[in-house]
């Protein structure tokens, strides 16, 4: 399984994909502050269906900010029918 936003920060020229998404609220105390992360994960034909991952700033709500995936839907349709090669497993790793 690949990070979605890790592939969109190296393929789509977007840092701000890994932003940090929980530990904000007061009282989060204890639940991994702004080094905890939620990600979506796909596999290695969908991920490269990714078009942007953005982060949605969710204080006052949520001690969670949202990922937002979006994708593009003729390359999510080739991924369903394999007319590509999968991503490697390690192609995202630092």
């Amino acid at each position: 399984m690949h990070d979605a936003a890790r592939f969109a920060a190296l393929h789509c020229g977007q840092p701000h994909a890994l932003d940090p998404t929980a530990g904000f609220a007061p009282g989060a105390a204890g639940q991994g502050g702004l080094c905890r992360i939620d990600r979506g994960y796909l596999d290695g034909f969908t991920v490269q269906a990714v078009k942007s991952v953005q982060v949605l700033d969710m204080t006052g709500i949520s001690d969670h900010h949202m990922v937002l995936i979006v994708l593009s839907r003729r390359k999510l349709i080739q991924a369903l029918r394999r007319e590509f090669p999968s991503l490697d497993p390690w192609a995202l790793a630092a």
